[in-house]
């Protein structure tokens, strides 16, 4: 380990995983061990989440009911991404709007991801999909290491990320902490005891009004 904490990935290990250079590596803390994966392409993760059955007749509201037809057809545009978008291209369902999305996806330049985007796909996948919270933290991982995902505050997410699948948080209360922690405020008003896993920052309960 060098003086700046950088270590280099064996090859053995690099070959096993299927890392190349620019890909994104993570490495999560298990008791004593450390385990390093790779952050697989988003675009290659279209169709992968499970849709559970029933769910295809009830989508994701009425914005999803719309005709699609010709939808697959305008230019590429810089716009900002909607909840919708990801998680057709995630499910593959239904198959007609996974297609336009993932094809928008896989050729826009620059799209900019709203942070509550990244809550809603989060609360989306779990409740709708019943995606397990690794998987979760995988496809977001994911979304923003894409090329052309522009996002405020990248670093933010990835902790908020990080504390959602480590410290098993709701990822609003995550995001929160990841917030404390990069604005150096440290301390959380909330009655969420969840938040006490977190070591870095402090929950502040609100006291009963004095009567």
């Amino acid at each position: 380990m060098s003086s700046k904490g950088q270590v280099t990935v064996p090859k053995i290990v690099r070959d096993a995983l299927g890392v190349k250079e620019g890909d994104v590596i993570v490495f999560r803390v298990d008791g004593d061990r450390a385990l390093l994966a790779r952050t697989p392409d988003f675009l290659d993760l279209g169709g992968t989440i499970h849709v559970p059955r029933g769910e295809a007749k009830r989508r994701l509201g009425p914005r999803d009911r719309s005709d699609t037809r010709g939808a697959c057809a305008q230019a590429p545009v810089s716009a900002f991404v909607d909840t919708n978008v990801l998680v057709r291209h995630l499910t593959g369902d239904p198959p007609a709007m996974a297609a336009c999305a993932s094809a928008y996806l896989r050729a826009e330049l620059e799209l900019f991801l709203a942070h509550l985007i990244v809550a809603e796909t989060v609360y989306v996948l779990e409740s709708f999909y019943v995606a397990p919270r690794v998987r979760v933290a995988q496809v977001v991982r994911s979304l923003l290491a894409l090329n052309a995902i522009v996002v405020v505050d990248r670093d933010v997410l990835l902790r908020a990320v990080e504390v959602y699948e480590t410290d098993r948080l709701d990822f609003a209360e995550a995001y929160l902490v990841a917030c404390a922690e990069s604005t150096g405020v440290e301390r959380i008003a909330s009655f969420d005891r969840s938040i006490d896993r977190v070591t870095t920052v402090e929950r502040i309960e609100p006291d009963r009004p004095a009567r």
